[in-house]
């Protein structure tokens, strides 16, 4: 893999460290090679820039501003787009690019194309945009003042195809995640788009000749507000989860009508999910604004959609502000839904859309349909219960300064910057390594304030101590060091960097984490092989693909594996396959977290935390006290030698009939089944508990929260039920095997 640089001081370099390319252009007509990456100093950069060289699964060829955001790219007068991509295996990383009569960025007929942490900007039409491509990954932008030609957006992903022939179905294909998009298109066209962010027409109906694509995509952690059109909207495209997500006030251009109106828009769309989502409309600007718009036309129905776990509001309490045209259905509130309630923001009007306390959104969400590791702020996803929206209250401390600009009608960016206010020479001091095995900064080197950390060749350690540093291993299998600080949460697939030291880092290059002597959450995924050493600490791994090395360290640590499909992992023997366990080696691991899909979690001698996820999982606890977590789907659980708790966190979770849960070896006056977490009478406030009728067979009591138990003969199974309404019909079941004498003490009630 070879590093070229490109700096607005070179002048006829040959693209090394000492003698860069003058313009980008010069980089990527270069011999380019997967692998491959050009490195953009500080500066401004007068051209429209082409890529058309792949990379591979091997490596991408990546395009990388060296500080975030001080790469400047501003395409000389009537240019189309900043840049176009007509290569797969690519990645674009950290650039401010402004201007151009089309798109910011542009791709089409690509496929494995990352999109990341950039600033687009007052472009004619919108801010990113793929047209009929596959596998791709929009993450960590900021888009903002695009669109003002037309029918556009901020984030637009259109007619995807499945260009590569692969037709596996694990995992998303295509991920929009952690993005801030606001202010695009403006508002005095009637536009039929205009959005924050679009999922645009993979049925293909606009183009005939192509089937319909319904690989699953990914709407995650993504903050919309103050746009043309809709928030964000899913349009003629089936088998996406739009989750986590805010969108605040968008809708702004008043000469639309009430057909293109929604903070979130299902339309003409089936089989999708709408989860952990806030959605407040304005309808100052029109009446017919609503926070929801679930409808078809034409006779369509959209089949399979939910909506659980979202809140809705339009300044008015108790008005649902939900469109459902085409005979959908209305989110419900059995399913979670806060309808016409204020989500209570700590400061909307000055574009802090973090939650205020007493916020109906804390605690209101749900991880049944899978939920991300971190938030907006790249702080711990879940504390507690998941949140509704795209921050998480309690994760950290509340940040000085909102990830989002403080003013949403005029963007922090400068809307000129085309002569850059920060010298090309670099402020922060640098600690710059060999091509040897270095350990950086150095013995005696102070590193308590915003350096830059350049490991160049060989494997790197380093260690950015406090401050917002930028590590960038180079070359080799290098490491990113936290020894010494508080807790922190690094992804290195994402970049996310907080808590501790690693507040304000800028990660490069990194194959390795290690953490502090605190709870810490690392996560690799950046799709090769990572070791995440976790240290001292209840740290949680995920090594995401890649065959990783997870060692927790002291305390009891988790390995998870959120996103992956479906794995297979056995902590006792150490083995491990399926999904992104594929080749992981554990060291001092004592739980597991699996997947959305088909797992089969195996404890060892100790006292292990099992949790399935969704899915049908098979968990077993082995030796010691086990906690055996279930999750969505139908699931059997042995607990093993040793008193086990077999937690149920929602009636869902535990099923009925043929779906309900089994535990195979349930032990009376040993195990415990844990109910704890359901309210037994959804009709009363707080949480209530289950009363538990002791007699073999009994009939339920009309009575809200009755627990009863009975044995059935034909499969010799003693099945435990509860009814949460008082109606008199079980509403979960739980199989035990065997004729098993059940008694209070053996529930958490």
């Amino acid at each position: 893999m070879t590093t070229y640089y490109v700096a607005t001081t070179g002048s006829g370099g040959n693209g090394s460290a000492s003698s860069p390319f003058r313009t980008i252009s010069e980089a990527m007509a270069a011999n380019l090679k997967p692998g491959d990456e050009v490195v953009v100093k500080p500066g401004t950069y007068n051209e429209s820039i082409n890529i058309d060289k792949d990379g591979s699964a091997a490596g991408d060829i990546t395009l990388r501003s060296e500080v975030p955001g001080a790469a400047l790219i501003r395409p000389p007068s009537g240019s189309y787009t900043g840049i176009s991509v007509n290569a797969n295996y690519v990645t674009i990383d950290g650039f401010d690019i402004k201007g151009g009569n089309g798109d910011g960025i542009e791709a089409n007929n690509v496929h494995h194309v990352s999109i990341l942490n950039n600033k687009v900007h007052d472009s004619g039409e919108s801010g990113i945009q793929f047209n009929y491509s596959d596998f791709v990954k929009i993450v960590g932008n900021e888009t903002y003042n695009n669109a003002s030609s037309g029918w556009y957006s901020g984030i637009s992903i259109y007619e995807n195809r499945n260009i590569t022939g692969d037709t596996s179905t694990t995992g998303y294909r295509n991920i929009v995640q952690n993005n801030i998009s606001h202010d695009n298109v403006t508002k005095s066209g009637a536009h039929t788009d205009g959005n924050g962010i679009i999922i645009d027409d993979f049925q293909s109906t606009q183009a005939s000749g192509h089937p319909n694509y319904t690989f699953k995509t990914l709407v995650d952690n993504n903050l919309v507000y103050e746009n043309g059109g809709k928030g964000i909207q899913v349009a003629w495209s089936d088998s996406v989860t739009v989750q986590n997500n805010t969108a605040y006030h968008n809708n702004q251009d008043p000469l639309n009508d009430g057909t293109w109106r929604g903070e979130l828009s299902n339309a003409q769309s089936s089989n999708n999910t709408w989860v952990n989502n806030i959605a407040v409309a304005d309808p100052s600007v029109n009446k017919n604004n609503t926070a929801v718009d679930n409808t078809s036309y034409g006779g369509y129905t959209n089949a399979n959609t939910v909506w659980a776990n979202n809140i809705t509001y339009n300044g008015t309490a108790g008005q649902s502000s939900v469109r459902t045209d085409g005979g959908n259905a209305m989110p419900s509130t059995a399913n979670g839904n806060k309808l016409g309630v204020d989500p209570k923001f700590l400061g909307a009007a000055s574009g802090d859309f973090h939650l205020g306390s007493g916020s109906s959104a804390i605690d209101g969400g749900t991880n049944k349909y899978g939920v991300g590791s971190v938030d907006l702020d790249g702080h711990a996803r879940v504390v507690g219960t998941v949140d509704m929206g795209a921050y998480e209250s309690g994760s950290s401390a509340a940040p000085g300064t909102p990830t989002t600009p403080t003013n949403p009608t005029t963007p922090t960016t400068p809307t000129n910057p085309t002569t850059p206010t920060t010298p090309t020479t670099p402020t922060t001091k640098e600690f710059v390594g060999t091509n040897g095995n270095d350990i950086l900064p150095h013995t005696g080197q102070s590193n308590g304030g915003n350096e830059t950390f350049k490991g160049l060749g060989g494997s790197d350690v380093l260690k950015g101590g406090a401050g917002a540093d930028v590590l960038d291993g180079g070359s080799g299998t290098d490491t990113a060091s936290y020894a010494g600080s508080g807790a922190v949460n690094v992804n290195l697939a994402t970049k996310a960097a907080s808590g501790g030291q690693a507040t304000g880092d800028k990660i490069a290059s990194i194959e390795n984490l290690t953490g502090s002597s605190y709870n810490d959450v690392l996560t690799g995924g950046n799709g090769g092989s990572n070791i995440l050493n976790g240290g001292a600490g209840a740290d949680k791994l995920s090594g995401g693909a890649g065959g990783d090395v997870l060692n927790g360290g002291a305390d009891n640590d988790t390995a998870g594996y959120a996103g992956s499909g479906g794995v297979n992992v056995n902590l006792a023997t150490g083995a491990a396959s399926g999904g992104y366990a594929t080749g992981d080696k554990f060291v001092s691991i004592e739980n597991l977290t699996g997947s959305s899909y088909n797992d089969v979690l195996t404890g060892n001698s100790g006292s292990n935390v099992l949790d399935g996820g969704a899915g049908a999982d098979k968990l077993s606890g082995g030796a010691g006290t086990d906690v055996l977590i279930g999750g969505a789907g139908k699931d059997i659980m042995t607990g093993g030698i040793s008193s086990d708790t077999f937690v149920f966190k929602t009636a869902a979770e535990a099923g009925s009939g043929s779906t309900r849960d089994v535990i195979t070896d349930f032990q009376h006056g040993v195990d415990k089944i844990d109910l704890l977490a359901i309210d037994a009478n959804g009709s009363a406030q707080g949480n209530g508990a289950f009363h538990f009728l002791a007699q073999e067979g009994a009939s339920f009591d009309h009575k809200a929260g009755a627990l009863t138990w009975h044995y059935e003969d034909k499969a010799d199974a003693t099945v435990v039920q509860g009814d949460l309404n008082g109606d008199g019909v079980q509403d979960f079941q739980v199989q035990l095997h065997g004729h098993v004498q059940l008694g209070a003490g053996d529930f958490l009630l």
